[in-house]
């Protein structure tokens, strides 16, 4: 897991934080690996410890620490690199005003709030017809950043509360910026 999260953090995720598919992902990759392991450890225990005092355990042992070398290689950089490749994939995106437009209130509640890109998508874009002035007024933009999650998106207004119950919404804890304490 640790792996997963430095990777995710390498690729742009403050703090290698994992959303609810990325768990599920790695979940998979980590239950796949716990079979290799099983099998490795069962073979250690079967097949190189019992030749512990005779001539042949060096062979034996130096052919275990080969299969682990390949696991490190294979297992935990795959795992590693992932995490680089899912946090490029749905990185952080940062609500930004942009230009001297107007801003409604939709815009004035995400901007500076940071959120995974799935995570706008499902709720709320810039120039989008959720925002209240309707989208064609928005001046706003989406912006990749290195700030860890911010805010919610429930908080923020939408244009009609019809609109707003076609969407997904996940339960997002994250802390104000400005409170400090869970949204």
């Amino acid at each position: 897991m640790n792996a997963f999260r430095n990777g995710l953090e390498e690729g742009g995720v403050p703090g290698g934080e994992m959303d609810d598919t990325e768990r599920e992902m790695l979940a998979l990759e980590i239950k796949a690996e716990r079979g290799y392991w099983t099998a490795l450890s069962n073979d250690m225990y079967r097949n190189v410890l019992p030749l512990r005092d005779t001539d042949q355990f060096d062979a034996a042992r130096d052919a275990m620490l080969s299969r682990i070398e390949l696991w490190v290689n294979k297992g935990l950089r795959r795992i590693h690199e992932l995490g680089q490749l899912y946090a490029k994939l749905n990185g952080l995106q940062e609500w930004i005003y942009s230009g001297d437009k107007k801003h409604c209130e939709s815009c004035d509640y995400a901007q500076g709030q940071v959120h995974r890109a799935r995570e706008w998508l499902k709720i709320i874009t810039p120039k989008s017809t959720q925002c209240i002035c309707g989208g064609y007024r928005c001046g706003c933009t989406l912006s990749p950043t290195d700030k860890p999650p911010s805010g919610s998106l429930l908080a923020i207004p939408l244009a009609s509360i019809k609109s707003h119950e076609n969407h997904v919404h996940l339960p997002i804890e994250s802390k104000s910026v400005s409170e400090g304490v869970a949204v």
